[in-house]
């Protein structure tokens, strides 16, 4: 099956399992979310070289995106925007330091 583009999916784990282009996979290969997944990443450049392999899934990563932060003016996406961070650093069970 020749490989396609898959508009608007961010989910690497998606689109390697169904063989789609993609731009990006770092949230997925750093973090510790997805330890052990290696499986995602054979095949892949990256994954050739045992330094990274031994990277892989062993960092608490924060990933961001406003792709699903929809609003008709600034001020509402802004809104948008910081209700999305507070979601985002809600769901997180490590400890941040800054």
């Amino acid at each position: 099956m020749a490989k396609t583009v898959s508009m608007g999916t961010q989910d690497f784990e998606y689109l390697r399992e169904n063989d789609c282009f993609y731009v990006g996979m770092l949230d997925y290969f750093f973090s510790n979310k997805y330890e052990g997944r290696g499986d995602l990443f054979e095949g892949l450049s990256i994954w050739e070289e045992e330094t990274y392999r031994h990277l892989q899934g062993t960092f608490p990563v924060i990933f961001i995106t406003f792709a699903g932060v929809k609003a008709n003016n600034y001020a509402d996406a802004v809104i948008g925007i910081k209700k999305h961070i507070v979601e985002l650093f809600s769901d997180r069970s490590f400890p941040l330091t800054i």
